[in-house]
């Protein structure tokens, strides 16, 4: 076998067809980081035998794969892991030939998401793995650096596969041009106030339950649960108020805003983008940062709630290439 640096290890994402067997075509994951592990979870035998020995035996009661890739924001890319955690989608063009989309997402509230595949190459392996389901999806930024995402998921066992390592074009969704704002209500966002962070991180997350074959102790299916949208944002402490609003506990909108207006894309003069809105938040957690050597910080971390009145949790709008997946 090869010895080999991470850097030769290509994975691709696809969406399935039909559950657990896997995609037809791929999109490239170029990473920063990968973490792929296979989890056995063991049951000991502590049946009293008249002995102070705890466990006389073993049993593997479940085997189950489980992933991690983080990496900058790829406009295209993104798509899948935005539609497993949310899954309702439409998606337009933004005009008559243009080659540029407008993808809006909204949460769909039933327990079977669309799931994906991964495909790995390597020198020593290559494997597709079937029925992927996203268990988080984290993004971040901060001044002077990349836009970056985060990704944790669960999968059934690989089959051998005879992929060849190819490359998509794709856009790095870069932050020359991005906003948060807060207001009172989704309504008051367009002139909200433009929020001047030092960084900021949003996320999805879900709880996954997966079911096991009986004879086999592999996974038969993946079910995404409660869905929870979060994040957090930092900002000089030159003011009251975010603490205020935090005692309070009033609740607020927010809209997060990323447009790469360096780049345009199809023929309508389109830039790569990411819209997000919550309509309905509250200020979890607020805290300062006392550093002796340092300008004093402070940190608000917020939780989405569902807006009942207007039928919502999120909703995200991303403009790429891509016309359907």
């Amino acid at each position: 076998m090869a010895t080999y640096i991470g850097k030769l290890i290509n994975i691709w994402v696809g969406a399935e067809w039909t559950r657990g067997q896997g995609a037809s075509s791929f999109d490239y994951i170029p990473k920063l980081s990968f973490s792929f592990d296979t989890k056995i979870e063991v049951e000991n035998n502590e049946a009293g035998i008249w002995k102070l020995a705890k466990s006389t035996d073993t049993c593997v009661s479940k085997i189950s794969w489980e992933w991690e890739v983080e990496g900058h924001l790829w406009v295209n890319l993104i798509w899948y892991f935005i539609k497993n955690m949310l899954w309702d989608v439409s998606s337009v063009e933004t005009a008559d030939n243009s080659w540029a989309y407008k993808h809006t997402f909204a949460l769909a509230h039933n327990n079977l998401h669309p799931s994906l595949a991964i495909s790995i190459v390597e020198p020593n392996q290559n494997e597709v793995f079937p029925l992927v389901m996203c268990e988080s999806l984290e993004i971040s930024w901060e001044p002077w650096k990349c836009l970056n995402f985060k990704s944790s998921f669960k999968s059934k066992n690989a089959t051998s596969a005879s992929n060849t390592a190819t490359y998509n074009k794709d856009y790095n969704l870069n932050a020359n041009n991005i906003s948060v704002k807060i207001a009172d209500n989704e309504a008051g966002l367009s002139s909200g106030t433009n929020l001047d962070l030092l960084n900021f991180e949003f996320k999805v997350g879900t709880d996954l339950e997966d079911v096991v074959e009986i004879w086999s102790n592999e996974i038969k299916e993946i079910f995404n649960k409660l869905v929870e949208v979060s994040g957090s944002f930092e900002l000089l402490y030159d003011t009251n108020d975010y603490k205020n609003l935090y005692l309070d506990q009033t609740k607020k909108a927010i809209w997060i805003y990323i447009e790469d207006i360096g780049t345009v894309i199809g023929s309508n003069g389109d830039h790569p983008k990411l819209n997000i809105v919550l309509p309905r938040v509250n200020l979890e957690e607020w805290a300062r940062n006392v550093d002796e050597e340092s300008i004093v910080q402070q940190t608000i971390w917020f939780k989405a709630l569902y807006d009942v009145e207007n039928d919502k949790l999120v909703d995200v709008e991303l403009v790429n290439t891509k016309s359907a997946y």
